[in-house]
Parts: structure tokens; sequence; C-alpha cells
């Protein structure tokens, strides 16, 4: 199923024409057939979100919106969750469609539609996921896409999003960190990263004052996406963010967490991918460990 896509901002033409045009790039890093040693982020924030499921009493209706080439909701469908996938390229879309019946699933269906244009009934859904979703999106569709996901989610029902992480600017020594020196937060980022080096608590974290949002029409430096607007958020600024809508948020884990810094990375990328992937198999739910990953997953809970 297809259905046209409005473009509303420079942001969403510039994510639909990347992720349209590299969808079988995208596809060759998710599946990640060649089996060479890398750090696999897509699976890394698939695995959360796995994780999520299988800790969960029920799950039989899942949205996954973002949902790329289909590869998590085909995993979810091999676990019996009825999964609708949805994606805006249409490109994605095909492969998720083809990989699905190679895979042999049924409960699984893809459509290529927006998200925000969507009639979705009220308590629907057990669970709706969103990985590489909200960096995408501006801040208003960001309040929308949580308010709305609130109404569609079953009581108890699960929200598993992923974010970049702004706390990694502190880590990473370069021209993100020289905009955070531009924008005079790199205090109030360290206090965070402190805060959350101490195993705290969620509730703990909540009661934190966040960082700033930083300006909506930033353009950050190029990390290979195709698309100048990015946004990235603290830990904080999103739990805070989905208390505020009504959400009882419960985990918090690093992705792709660093041992070198990304120019040390780019000198040794063998010895980066073989030091992040022993880290980030002691990182679920390991909050000290959020200052060196470069991006973050959040799993919040509809309030019965």
């Amino acid at each position: 199923m297809r259905e046209k896509i409005k473009e509303s901002s420079k942001q969403q033409r510039e994510t639909l024409k990347f992720f349209d045009e590299k969808a079988l790039d995208w596809k060759a890093k998710a599946l990640d057939k060649k089996k060479e040693p890398r750090v696999n982020v897509i699976k890394q924030r698939n695995d959360f979100a796995l994780h999520v499921v299988n800790n969960r009493n029920e799950t039989d209706m899942v949205l996954d919106v973002g949902c790329g080439i289909g590869d998590l909701a085909v995993a979810m469908g091999k676990l019996e969750a009825n999964v609708y996938g949805i994606d805006f390229a249409p490109g994605m879309i095909d492969i998720a469609n083809d990989l699905a019946a190679k895979s042999g699933v049924k409960n699984v269906k893809f459509a290529a539609r927006d998200f925000f244009t969507m009639s979705i009934e009220d308590e629907l859904y057990d669970m709706v996921i969103a990985n590489g979703f909200i960096e995408y999106i501006s801040f208003a569709q960001r309040d929308d896409f949580f308010g709305r996901c609130i109404k569609i989610l079953k009581p108890g029902g699960s929200l598993v999003v992923s974010s970049r992480n702004r706390l990694f600017n502190l880590f990473s020594v370069n021209a993100y960190t020289e905009q955070e020196m531009k924008e005079r937060v790199i205090g109030d980022l360290v206090r965070e990263t402190v805060a959350w080096n101490m195993k705290p608590k969620i509730e703990e974290m909540l009661k934190f004052t966040p960082v700033p949002l930083t300006d909506p029409l930033i353009e950050h430096a190029n990390t290979g996406v195709g698309v100048s607007t990015r946004y990235q958020y603290t830990p904080v600024q999103l739990i805070r963010l989905l208390a505020e809508m009504g959400y009882a948020v419960k985990e918090v884990s690093p992705i792709h967490v660093h041992g070198l810094t990304p120019q040390m990375k780019n000198e040794w990328p063998a010895m980066h991918v073989k030091v992040a992937n022993a880290l980030q198999e002691r990182a679920l739910n390991n909050v000290t460990m959020l200052g060196q990953a470069s991006a973050f997953m959040v799993h919040a809970v509809r309030v019965q």
C-alpha cells in the first residue's frame, strides 16, 4: 500500500530523498550478510526493542513507525506479534515486503504511509516502536507523535523510541562540541553526564533540570546521512518530555558505546569495532555508559 506523502519541510524532503535512494544500502547495513566485523547500530536498536517485547506479558499488536526495510517487524512477527510497519520511503517498503515474503511471515504488513496523516483507532496497539525517527521530525511533530502514541496504545502499552545522544557531543571533541560551546551549554551537558554516571534511578533524573533544546533550524556537520538537520536530545530532555505527556519511563539504554573518539575511530577502525562491540555487550540499561554512547533507547509505558 502506498499513499502520496506530503513533504512539509526541507528536513523531510531531504529525509525522503536519502532513504528512498539509499534503501538497498540500508538493507546491507541492517542484514549484515557479509558478517564482517563492524558496529551494527540498527541491530543494537532492534535488539533493545526485542528485549522489551520479550519482557512484556503479552504483545499482540505492534506499530513500527519508520520501519525501514522491515527487519525488526519481521523479527517481531516471528514472535507471533501482529505487526504493521510504515515508512514514508517507498523504496524501503518495497524491500520490507520482499523480506517478509522470503521469511514466510504472514502476520506482518507494510505500507508507505505518513504517520501524521493516518487515522488510527484509540487503544489499538500494545507497542509502538520508532527507531531512527524523531531525529528527522520537527519539535512540533515530535510532540504530536508522542501525544498520538499515548492515545493509540492500550493501557500498559509500550513506546520504544531511539534518539541521537546530545551528551555524546562532549566525548566526540569535534564540530559538535564546538557547537555546544557556542550555545554555552557545555557545563549543563557535563552535569547531566556526571549525574547518569552515578547510576541514578530514572525517577531521580526526572527531577533534573534539562539542557535547553537546540536551535530548531540548526544544521549539523555531515555524518554520512544526507539530511542537514538531524535533532539530538539528551536522555533527560527526552524522558522529561515523555513524563510530561503522561508516560511512565521504564528504561534508558545506551546505543553504540564508544571507547575511542570519532577521530580515533577513523584512524583505527578495527580497534573501534572491537572495543565498541565489547562495551555494547554490557550496555543494556547501563546508564553509566550514556556519556560515551552516540545514541540511546527509551522504553516508556502508557499509565493504566
